[in-house]
């Protein structure tokens, strides 16, 4: 799922970059749009849409609802992030308790969210891409149930593509 915060920015970015240059007339906007999405849906339903055929409700438990605490068998409360801090402080009593973990998530990441793309709109490149991956992942990632050790990993990553990313 931290793979799914990279979409909007993307969206954006094939957007002003493939779309919007140079066109003047709505209906060559909404083709090069089309055909973008369309490509975009194609291989999401090829890669996605077997599994979700061969069992739709555990496709659905072990994609959102294992994660999000809200399965029959929880994932335990294991976090680095805001996670460990609401155990270790006793905000939750204990690691297989619910807590409004999404909500968190939403309040901190629907404003990262806007920020980012106003961010990444006054100044399209590759490299603000790669940086707005990695602060949205991070925002919303540190406010999850889970958010490990090895998940810096791969926020170092992309916060350092964008760092050393080429825009010329």
């Amino acid at each position: 799922m931290k793979q799914c915060f990279a979409l909007p920015f993307y969206a954006l970015y094939l957007f002003e970059t493939y779309v919007c240059p140079g066109v003047q007339e709505w209906a060559m906007l909404i083709r090069r749009a089309f055909m973008l999405l369309a490509t975009f849906l194609v291989l999401f339903g090829a890669l996605v849409f077997p599994f979700w055929l061969w069992n739709p409700n555990a496709f659905v438990d072990d994609v959102f609802r294992y994660p999000a605490g809200r399965s029959e068998h929880p994932y335990p409360t294991r976090s680095i992030g805001f996670g460990g801090i609401a155990l270790a402080l006793g905000w939750i009593p204990d690691d297989m308790a619910l807590f409004p973990f999404e909500w968190l998530q939403l309040l901190f990441g629907i404003p990262a969210l806007l920020g980012l793309l106003w961010f990444l709109h006054k100044r399209i490149s590759i490299s603000r891409f790669w940086l707005c991956c990695g602060i949205l992942t991070f925002v919303v990632s540190f406010f999850a149930r889970v958010f490990n050790d090895n998940y810096l990993g791969y926020l170092l990553n992309l916060i350092l593509l964008g760092v050393i990313a080429d825009d010329a």
